[in-house]
């Protein structure tokens, strides 16, 4: 059995780095953010050679690994494999899916620079970085192109299941980002991230999209999606059934989103 896993990540590993990491360079472009773990570093390549590849709106790539991560010999040969393609790797305590920020934010972020978060565990389509660099120009704080339309009315948040998805362009506290599909990340929230440090672990430990949106609401930095449609990349095969966001159900959802919104927070909303 332990033969046939090791067989498994090793063709796993194989397939990642058959779709090659190009990206140029760009020194007054955007760094890019992301966390994986488990089997899920042997086909992290694939996400980001999908996201990145011929962009030039790429500063560097940094993927954040906790420091209790197993690292067995199989991990190490893919972190050199990604190292060499310029992909840098960045270590810190457990964070679960807030670490495809955290470590970022606390050990690499310069203050000023807009930066891009992404998922492992996806495929991107071919220019979603340019775009995503190009939208974010004009919207005046974070930038996604995948989002959800938050609901809720006078008796609170309505079911996660019922949110309807965003197909329209637009600035809006209810444009619900998740960032899945890729998401900028401007300096004033970045900021504001820093400031309010481990405040998400009381609320919505396992839920870093609840976690940024609420920030968009309470200090009035709502989302905007840049696309006219809601797109959805596609789930690399078999590499999400130990997602960090599939950890929630839906039922999880909603409770961290009961938990992590006041009744001041949905007035402000519906203002």
């Amino acid at each position: 059995m332990r033969r046939a896993k090791i067989l498994i990540h090793g063709l796993r590993s194989v397939l990642a780095f058959l779709v090659p990491i190009r990206f140029y360079r760009n020194t007054n472009g955007l760094d890019v953010s992301l966390t994986s773990y488990g089997y899920r570093i042997f086909v992290v390549g694939i996400a980001i050679s999908s996201f990145c590849h011929g962009s030039r709106a790429i500063r560097d790539v940094y993927l954040a690994i906790d420091d209790e991560e197993e690292i067995t010999l199989l991990k190490r040969v893919v972190f050199f494999l990604l190292q060499v393609k310029g992909v840098r790797i960045i270590r810190g305590p457990r964070r679960g899916p807030h670490a495809k920020y955290w470590h970022y934010l606390h050990s690499q972020w310069n203050g000023e620079r807009s930066f891009i978060l992404i998922d492992d565990d996806v495929v991107y389509d071919p220019g979603t970085a340019d775009l995503l660099c190009m939208g974010a120009v004009d919207a005046p704080f974070n930038a996604c192109v995948r989002s959800l339309c938050f609901q809720a009315d006078a008796q609170g948040t309505k079911p996660y299941r019922s949110w309807p998805l965003c197909t329209a362009a637009g600035t809006s506290p209810f444009v619900f980002a998740t960032n899945v599909g890729g998401v900028v990340i401007r300096p004033v929230f970045a900021k504001k991230l820093v400031e309010l440090g481990e405040g998400y672990q009381a609320h919505c430990k396992h839920a870093d999209d609840v976690w940024f949106h609420w920030i968009s609401v309470r200090y009035g930095m709502p989302y905007s999606q840049i696309t006219p449609a809601f797109r959805n990349p596609t789930p690399i095969p078999f590499s999400q059934g130990g997602a960090l966001s599939g950890t929630l159900n839906v039922a999880g959802n909603d409770i961290s989103i009961r938990s992590t919104y006041s009744s001041v927070d949905l007035e402000a909303m519906m203002k």
